[in-house]
């Protein structure tokens, strides 16, 4: 009787020892799980949104039967993301309010004018106020007009600082030669290219101090414009955030021959308009890249009226 009452009590040590170990290492990603819960329903708790403003044309008259569909989302659950979208129809006024939600993104709609949209979030580094209120807003909502009769080319530039191979935009043919060399440009007419600053031997001006990945940039890099004609150029548009900005072409002006250009990826494009002979355009260069090898691209887009002296440069395309 003794040697079993000693097993069993054995046994039932082991196992009291045993469920105690388990309790203990129980995954902490669990307890982290909750946590993180607790602080998504808390954010969610706190944020609430109350928005209003009125909506005009760009002549300040108010404008009716605009579309406004109203996208609401938050985050609850990691792995369950949750949205709420509404549309409706509004007169000349919009007014919102939610609460619960951490970001919420306004889309203005009407035939014939450009959208517009408006987005916020209570999260992250641009956040706004956990309770956001603003009630003066002024949506302008642009005419998009008669489109013009455009031809549209988007191609990234190159330029190899190595061995100069290079892309060039042929103006009288509206094509990209994706590679050519510049020691053959002496042959070449009417034409954009990627220059970049070189000394007295024609070798690269780079800057003083290597860029975050140890890169020496040059020191400067412009769109240059080589032309026949004196009065063939650019105009940069200054203050312009989007491409369909650019609707009339200006007559004259065109005296710059360079668009500056920039090694930023957080800065936005340049937008121009340029002249070639009697044919007007408009486009848009993009922040450049390099790497190691000394290889610069920087994406391009142009639009040219296909008509002869037509300034009107409207289109639907935004940027």
């Amino acid at each position: 009787m003794k040697k079993i009452i000693i097993c069993v009590f054995m046994l039932f040590g082991n196992f009291i020892f045993t469920s105690h170990l388990c309790a203990q290492t129980q995954p902490t990603n669990e307890i982290k799980q909750r946590e993180i819960l607790a602080i998504l329903k808390k954010q969610c708790d706190e944020s609430s949104f109350e928005l209003a403003g009125d909506i005009v044309d760009q002549n300040n008259k108010p404008l009716q039967n605009v579309q406004l569909t109203i996208a609401f989302h938050r985050v609850l659950n990691p792995q369950q993301p949750e949205s709420k979208k509404i549309t409706t129809t509004v007169n000349e006024h919009f007014s919102v309010k939610q609460v619960g939600f951490t970001s919420v993104v306004l889309s203005f709609q009407k035939n014939g004018y450009f959208s517009e949209k408006l987005a916020f979030s209570t999260l992250g580094t641009n956040a706004v106020n956990k309770n956001f209120a603003k009630k003066d807003f002024k949506i302008i909502m642009r005419e998009i007009g008669e489109n013009a009769r455009l031809k549209k080319k988007s191609s990234s530039f190159r330029l190899n600082l190595q061995n100069m191979d290079l892309s060039i935009f042929q103006m009288d043919k509206f094509e990209v030669n994706k590679k050519i060399n510049a020691n053959e440009l002496a042959h070449k007419n009417d034409y954009m290219r990627l220059v970049v600053s070189t000394d007295s031997n024609n070798n690269v001006i780079r800057k003083k101090e290597k860029d975050a990945r140890g890169i020496y940039q040059p020191e400067s890099l412009h769109l240059t414009m080589f032309s026949k004609n004196d009065q063939d150029g650019f105009i940069i548009a200054r203050g312009i955030t989007d491409i369909s900005y650019l609707t009339i072409a200006p007559r004259i002006g065109y005296n710059t021959k360079q668009i500056p250009c920039v090694f930023d990826n957080t800065s936005r494009p340049i937008f121009f308009f340029y002249r070639y002979g009697n044919f007007y355009g408009k486009g848009y260069i993009d922040s450049a890249s390099i790497t190691k090898r000394g290889d610069i691209n920087a994406p391009l887009t142009l639009f040219q009226n296909t008509v002869s002296g037509d300034r009107n440069l409207r289109s639907k395309d935004r940027r």
